[in-house]
């Protein structure tokens, strides 16, 4: 089983209130996105970095905690912090601004027969990404700076097909973060 990893490190320099902490029925975004997750059968993780100790506070479900400092560098660095808590573990790559699909769409990933699997919704890519314990050496041995690029560059690429459009929202704004999530 693969370790569900929410990536919540960042500045939320878009919204009002820190993404991981926006409050959804009452209770903080990343505790609802790990319960969601735990729900699914998955071991889950975070990795936090920007005001690290108030998210960590927020989650009540067990959730195993990584802290990104390096999180200013962007979310490639939280990725690498992810393969390092996480050696010899399948990572599905989730982020804490975009809802957490059905499972069927993780069990699609799994299934791709590739140690890098993306989503598409209509053609375009979108998260969450499934990311094969096997490349975690190439991932941490990269020079890259986006994780974007350093997917893209991957030979063992596949894109799977998903009906669910939660993947295509990206909750980048405080608009946007209400919409999809109250």
């Amino acid at each position: 089983m693969s370790v569900a990893v929410l990536l919540a490190a960042g500045y939320s320099r878009r919204t009002t209130i820190q993404k991981p902490l926006y409050p959804v029925g009452g209770r903080p975004l990343i505790e609802r996105q790990a319960e969601r997750l735990a729900a699914y059968g998955y071991r889950v993780g975070a990795v936090l970095g920007y005001r690290a100790e108030a998210v960590a506070a927020a989650l009540e479900h067990p959730c195993e905690i990584v802290v990104n400092e390096a999180y200013d560098e962007g979310m490639m660095s939280s990725v690498r912090a992810a393969c390092r808590a996480w050696p010899g573990e399948n990572l599905l790559l989730c982020h804490v601004d975009r809802p957490v699909p059905a499972r069927e769409v993780f069990a699609a990933l799994e299934r791709a027969g590739s140690p890098l699997a993306v989503c598409r919704y209509r053609g375009e890519r979108a998260p969450p990404i499934f990311l094969g314990a096997e490349l975690s050496g190439a991932l941490l041995a990269s020079d890259a700076t986006r994780l974007d690029a350093w997917v893209l560059s991957r030979p063992e690429l596949r894109y799977v097909e998903v009906r669910d459009p939660r993947v295509s929202m990206n909750a980048n704004d405080d608009e946007k973060l209400r919409s999809y999530f109250d």
